[in-house]
């Protein structure tokens, strides 16, 4: 693995979903992406250069600071593509590129992915739509198992299945269509005998006995002397990972203008249900101990649930982006330290809500000022641990709706068992 840094700027791949935040822009999103991939010593106006670069080569250029939720579904995946591209990758993977796309929409995106190979790139794309498949230098039909069942040109891909059609198929339709040959491989012998077909085909011998043949030879001779080591690209310290996230985040939670006005409205709205309290709750001749007990027990609950609720989606709802940055370049503690401490912030200020509200409406008895410094400090304890359980959900969740059912078995077990709902 000596050179598996190197070799991971030197490839693109672009799953099926799209792996960027939605609630940027098209350019920030990129700007993000590339403050992250490209090299610690880029400065801020080469970085904004190659980002334009990708924009313009994507055709994005009239959209890019157009909010990515309001693109269509191929300019989504042209900006996913952009990501991959930052770092200009000799080797491209698509997943699915074009797949949930108009036919319009489709040939442009093979359109540009033929662009990108006729520009030096080895671009492989994985899809099910065969309409523009022509486009491609080669091709590669898979039969069950992954047994080859052709590999080689498309146009001679339709001469070697035409052999296979039956007599009343070509009176149907006069050529074989690329969307003929899954059913083909299907129904006119099982995977073994498709790739036992293939083997004795020219095409065979040609693109696939041949070409590793031609590789072995290479592999054979020495390859010569380098001149110089090439220099190691510097890259992105832990510390400035922590900053671009931290920043990201930021910038994310301020376009979610809802999503940041309920989760800042959350401890003030509950902290203003103190008033059922009464003020005469620690009276020493009309006030109640029990429920003394009870107030404590729900003003801690509050503090859980509101710390919990406020993370419990915020790792499992970019799984994906986060897969894809580590494979990169992205380390582990800067990523959680860029979440953490976002709740750290959110704790100090919901207790500082809840205890507000609390002084106002409930009038405590207390026997010194520091008194309320100790209750500040563990509503804000209590908050913060609750976003850390929240996070630690989100960590172990496959998708959303299984975060929000997690997090009730989590700590609906801890409100039942703690001890003040007991006699």
């Amino acid at each position: 693995y000596a050179h598996m840094d190197e070799y991971r700027t030197e490839m693109g791949y672009v799953p099926q979903d799209d792996i960027i935040h939605r609630e940027l822009t098209c350019y920030t999103a990129l700007d993000y992406a590339a403050q992250l991939r490209m090299p610690a010593d880029t400065s801020k106006d080469e970085r904004h250069q190659r980002v334009m670069e990708v924009i313009d080569e994507l055709g994005l250029t009239e959209r890019k600071d157009n909010p990515i939720t309001a693109l269509s579904g191929g300019q989504r995946k042209r900006v996913s593509m952009g990501v991959e591209l930052l770092t200009k990758p000799g080797l491209f993977f698509l997943d699915e590129a074009t797949s949930g796309l108009d036919p319009g929409t489709e040939t442009e995106m093979m359109e540009l992915l033929r662009d990108l190979a006729d520009g030096g790139r080895t671009v492989i794309l994985v899809t099910h739509a065969t309409k523009n498949v022509m486009m491609c230098d080669q091709v590669v039909f898979l039969a069950r198992g992954g047994h080859l069942a052709y590999f080689g040109p498309p146009n001679e891909a339709l001469e070697y299945f035409e052999q296979y059609r039956t007599t009343e198929e070509r009176r149907y339709q006069e050529h074989v269509e690329f969307d003929d040959i899954y059913g083909l491989i299907q129904t006119r012998g099982t995977p073994e005998e498709w790739g036992e077909r293939f083997r004795g085909t020219s095409q065979y011998q040609e693109y696939v006995v041949k070409r590793m043949h031609e590789l072995q030879q290479q592999q054979r001779t020495p390859a010569p002397q380098p001149v110089a080591k090439p220099t190691q690209k510097r890259q992105v310290s832990a510390f400035r990972q922590f900053w671009i996230l931290s920043v990201r985040n930021l910038r994310i939670m301020a376009q979610d203008k809802i999503g940041l006005a309920l989760m800042l409205a959350v401890a003030p709205l509950i902290g203003l249900m103190d008033f059922i309290w009464g003020k005469e709750l620690f009276d020493a001749v009309n006030g109640n101990a029990a429920q003394v007990i009870t107030m404590y027990f729900m003003m801690g609950l509050i503090g859980i649930l509101t710390g919990a609720l406020s993370s419990v989606r915020e790792i499992v709802k970019e799984n994906d982006i986060y897969r894809r940055e580590r494979a990169v370049n992205l380390r582990i503690l800067p990523y959680v330290l860029s979440k953490v401490w976002v709740g750290v912030v959110l704790g100090l200020y919901q207790a500082a809500m809840l205890l507000f509200f609390y002084v106002i409406f409930v009038k405590p008895t207390v026997p010194s000022f520091f008194a309320y410094f100790r209750m500040y400090l563990t509503l804000f304890l209590v908050s913060t641990c609750g976003y850390l359980v929240g996070l630690t959900v989100s960590a172990a969740v496959p998708n959303q709706n299984s975060a929000m059912l997690l997090i009730i078995g989590v700590l609906v077990p801890q409100f039942l068992f703690a001890g003040a709902l007991l006699p």
